[in-house]
């Protein structure tokens, strides 16, 4: 990621970086903790199958074979 931004922007994108992975980590566990609760406990499993199916699409549509000379 430091690459996609200049030297004087480098350490903002880390910290920011950090800062969203830090409240992912902290609300990912409640999450899954209200669902495992309220809607059963399939749920929280069926949700991370759905998202990391939609990561595999969107990941898949990224990657493009590289054009014939």
């Amino acid at each position: 990621m430091s690459n996609a931004v200049g030297a004087g922007e480098q350490g903002w994108l880390a910290g920011g970086v950090s800062s969203i992975g830090s409240a992912i980590q902290l609300t990912a566990p409640l999450l899954a903790g209200w669902l495992y609760m309220g809607a059963g406990h399939a749920t929280p499993y069926t949700l991370g199958f759905l998202m990391i199916a939609a990561a595999a699409v969107l990941l898949g549509r990224g990657i493009r074979a590289p054009a014939a000379a």
